[in-house]
């Protein structure tokens, strides 16, 4: 059975940690047929799991948490929405987030949050996680989500006005970025999401420079297109947006943060200094 584009990325993604049973438990393919294509793509096994692998084993997990509102779902599901994605291979419907090693205390916290007992999986640059759960599958799906969301992904303008925050912080935390110096937030997506997303930072006051095209080669495609707040003061407001009834339960990216926190320090010294 040939493999789809959706499961080769996937496979790029997990073959190097995962434990072969577990593969075939997601792709629902024989052994062979997994470790052919692997060695077909030039990708190798980390040592630990380079004979037999580790047999699969059940998890808990809350099967209802996208059904559930609450600030640091929508967080997460922003999260989602710019660094993860979904993936069905046979029987198995899979849920899986990827983020840098330096940040893998979110994965942590976000596991915690989902009432999650499942592992993550680390290579010398990225950690992930990877939930095979129809529930937690089917649940995306009917907010609106597909497997393609790279290239389908809206805005998912259904959100209560009180958690916009908490989902664009996620997102932002996934495929944001500020400068050193806090002169611009960069925030990357497809032209639709962007459009939306510029409506709404407007109607809280943060205005939006512009969004343009950042690859021209790939017509076909509606990504990445990129949208840029400029100006210090453009920026902060946007920090306070996003950081806004934060609570020591809630999640956040700290080096993103932190970055707010500088510009803000930055600000008052030069305050401080005209007076």
């Amino acid at each position: 059975m040939k493999w789809s584009k959706e499961e080769v990325i996937l496979l790029q993604e997990l073959y190097p940690n995962y434990p072969t049973n577990d593969l075939v438990e997601i792709f629902h393919r024989n052994r062979d047929a997994i470790n052919c294509k692997a060695k077909e793509m030039g990708i190798k096994k980390i040592d630990r799991y380079a004979s037999n692998g580790i047999a699969n084993k059940k998890y808990n997990i809350n099967e209802n948490y996208f059904n559930e509102k609450s600030r640091n779902m929508f967080y997460v599901l922003g999260f989602w929405c710019a660094d993860g994605c979904i993936c069905s291979s046979g029987g198995n419907k899979c849920f899986n987030i990827h983020i840098k090693n330096d940040d893998k205390y979110l994965l942590k916290n976000i596991l915690l949050d989902m009432k999650s007992t499942h592992k993550l999986y680390e290579n010398q640059t990225s950690v992930s996680i990877n939930i095979c759960n129809q529930k937690i599958y089917d649940s995306l799906i009917n907010l609106g989500f597909t497997e393609r969301k790279s290239l389908t992904l809206e805005f998912p303008l259904w959100i209560p006005k009180q958690y916009l925050n908490d989902f664009i912080r996620g997102y932002f935390d996934g495929d944001g970025s500020v400068d050193k110096n806090g002169y611009c937030v960069h925030i990357m997506g497809t032209k639709h999401f962007l459009i939306s997303l510029k409506e709404i930072l407007e109607q809280n006051n943060i205005r939006v420079h512009s969004i343009v095209q950042t690859n021209h080669k790939n017509s076909k495609s509606d990504i990445p297109h990129s949208l840029y707040v400029t100006r210090k003061d453009e920026v902060s407001k946007f920090g306070d947006f996003i950081y806004k009834d934060m609570t020591d339960n809630d999640l956040f990216l700290h080096r993103k943060k932190e970055r707010f926190k500088m510009d803000n320090k930055a600000n008052e010294k030069k305050i401080q200094s005209k007076n």
